[in-house]
């Protein structure tokens, strides 16, 4: 009887385990195939910890026997493997960027340079007007973005959605210095290819309309 209660609480923590790391990807039940992680060489991890934690608000979780250190936001994982080097930065490569998408870009921006990242919209958005690190819209009701430099020279974009909204179990708030708060969520994965193709399925957590904004 006693081995069987060791194995039976053995089993409850292996699956506790588990539904860590898959508790906030609240839409897997909605397709045979959906998106789930995100997985960075690093030799870094405290800058990673700053940036995608303490910057943008990602909640740091362990998970798995060795108590794994990665960082969860609304339907995505990010995983590090920090044990091997990255080779490179991400501009220009297949992965060129990932982006998030937030209400408000301002101050995302402000504790981002807080922070000590660097902001590269200036760069990074040929054809669009930029001030103060916000490219306008490259067409009337499209959406502003912003991009910076991560660590390990990770491309990220920021992709404003001011009518985003998100439920209560999807939402994680970024606490900025100023007191004001902004939902962070991932919108897409951007890949150079010579292959074009639409992304409307990488956006989840927002409306249609900022889809449509997501492929401007």
């Amino acid at each position: 009887m006693k081995r069987m209660l060791v194995l039976f609480f053995a089993a409850l923590l292996v699956a506790g385990s588990a539904s860590i790391a898959s508790a906030q990807l609240t839409s897997a039940k909605e397709g045979p195939v959906v998106y789930g992680h995100h997985h960075l060489n690093t030799t870094n991890m405290d800058a990673q910890k700053k940036f995608f934690v303490d910057t943008l608000g990602g909640t740091l979780i362990k998970v798995g026997t060795n108590n794994t250190e990665i960082v969860k936001f609304p339907n995505v994982l990010i995983f590090f493997r920090a044990t091997q080097a990255p080779t490179g930065g991400t501009r220009g490569t297949t992965v060129n960027h990932i982006g998030f998408s937030v209400p408000n870009l301002r101050p995302v921006i402000d504790k981002i340079k807080a922070n000590g990242f660097t902001m590269i919209t200036n760069t990074e958005s040929p054809g669009r007007e930029v001030k103060d690190d916000i490219a306008g819209p490259l067409q009337p009701g499209g959406a502003s973005i912003a991009f910076a430099q991560g660590p390990d020279d990770v491309k990220v974009e920021f992709v404003e959605a001011k009518q985003q909204t998100i439920g209560r179990l999807q939402r994680f708030l970024v606490k900025l210095d100023r007191g004001i708060n902004d939902a962070v969520v991932i919108c897409r994965v951007h890949l150079q290819t010579s292959i074009v193709s639409r992304s409307d399925d990488l956006c989840p957590a927002v409306s249609s309309k900022v889809i449509d904004n997501c492929n401007t």
